[in-house]
């Protein structure tokens, strides 16, 4: 193992000042860097992921029209950021409150903590929240256990 001399000397960074560090964040990334920076490390930002907005107008209003139809009977939200970007995309076709109205009368899934705080937010409960650590897994799980799926529409 080599040391440099203010390592040998007990410099308290030395040892983060030689730390090479790559992170994989996506969301957080400036953050992450800024405070790695802050105890010495040399960042590189390699995102293992990143939102991309698309422009997906047809099938937000086609599941838009269902859902105002009464056509769910479950509706599955994976992300916040996927909750965002729906209503924000309906928000300038569609009143929200008959959005909302419409998910009141299924039954909502939120995979997730940052989920249901994304429905909250747009003033809906989550009728099922998936349990940690909200992978597919407890998704389906939870599923098999407390919704019965045949002959719906999810």
């Amino acid at each position: 193992m080599h040391t440099s001399a203010e390592q040998r000397r007990g410099g308290a960074s030395a040892g983060r000042q030689s730390l090479r560090v790559i992170a994989f964040e996506s969301r957080m990334a400036l953050e992450l860097r800024a405070m790695l920076e802050g105890c010495g490390a040399r960042v590189a930002l390699a995102p293992a992921m990143r939102c991309v907005d698309i422009h997906a107008g047809a099938p937000a209003q086609a599941f838009a029209e269902a859902l105002l139809a009464d056509r769910f009977d479950v509706v599955i939200f994976l992300t916040c950021v996927g909750v965002k970007a729906l209503f924000k995309l309906l928000d300038a076709g569609y009143d929200q409150r008959a959005l909302i109205a419409a998910l009141a009368r299924t039954t909502t899934v939120a995979r997730g903590a940052k989920t249901a705080v994304a429905l909250q937010e747009l003033g809906l409960s989550t009728t099922l929240a998936v349990p940690q650590p909200a992978t597919w897994r407890e998704l389906l799980r939870m599923l098999d256990e407390r919704v019965a799926l045949t002959g719906k529409c999810v």
